[in-house]
């Protein structure tokens, strides 16, 4: 299993009725990629606890079967055009994928993550 995980922060100025409706928006657009594009396992959006300034505001987490549902995923219409809207509203977006499983780590296969790295 592939897990996929999104650290979005939101550009704002201060307005904190901005910031909340960015939020709520954002969670829409993320609700219907969950919606129309198959292969998404698990799908969590969840508001992450700000200790710090440049704490991101949400992080997504979601599972794929393998890296071919991933890719799909990535590559999906609905995927690239939640991107482009996206690309304006927020100051920071990183992402992280791993594997979740020993199972699915071959020998020879090249490390893409430190969790690949720990399971060898």
């Amino acid at each position: 299993m592939i897990r996929h995980i999104v650290f979005l922060k939101i550009r704002f100025n201060d307005d904190y009725f901005y910031l909340e409706d960015m939020l709520i928006e954002v969670r829409i657009q993320l609700n219907f990629l969950f919606d129309i594009i198959p292969g998404i396992g698990r799908f969590e959006i969840r508001e992450v606890i700000p200790f710090y300034s440049t704490s991101p505001e949400l992080v997504l987490i979601c599972d794929f079967a393998d890296m071919d549902s991933l890719i799909h995923f990535m590559n999906h219409p609905a995927h690239l055009a939640f991107i482009k809207w996206n690309k304006n509203n927020h100051v920071k977006m990183s992402t992280v994928d791993y594997r979740t499983s020993v199972e699915e780590f071959k020998p020879g296969q090249e490390i893409s993550s430190s969790s690949d790295f720990l399971m060898n």
